[in-house]
């Protein structure tokens, strides 16, 4: 009986499976070793930030409305193109 070699029996397998199949299986470990190696750079930025006494907080995603407006007047206040702000006064 021949020896049994778990490599061979690896590599013949993988060349049996359809390409879409091999495509994924070569894009899996490297999204996972960058999605690692990113999580970790996040950590160490982070945790060098608190080490150092500086303040943690995320960037906000969009500026705050200002006080006189409503939320909902600001997200839906839209410049007018081609006119200008004395034009636009006027028309009040």
């Amino acid at each position: 009986m021949e020896d049994y070699n778990i490599w061979k029996d690896l590599f013949d397998t993988l060349q049996s499976f359809p390409n879409w199949l091999k495509v994924v299986a070569m894009l899996i470990p490297a999204a996972t070793l960058i999605t690692i190696s990113g999580q970790f750079l996040n950590y160490r930025i982070r945790r060098a930030e608190i080490t150092h006494g500086r303040e943690v907080t995320p960037p906000p995603l969009r500026p705050p409305p200002p006080p006189e407006m409503d939320l909902l007047e600001h997200e839906l206040e839209l410049p007018r193109l081609g006119v200008t702000k004395e034009e636009d006064r006027r028309e009040e």
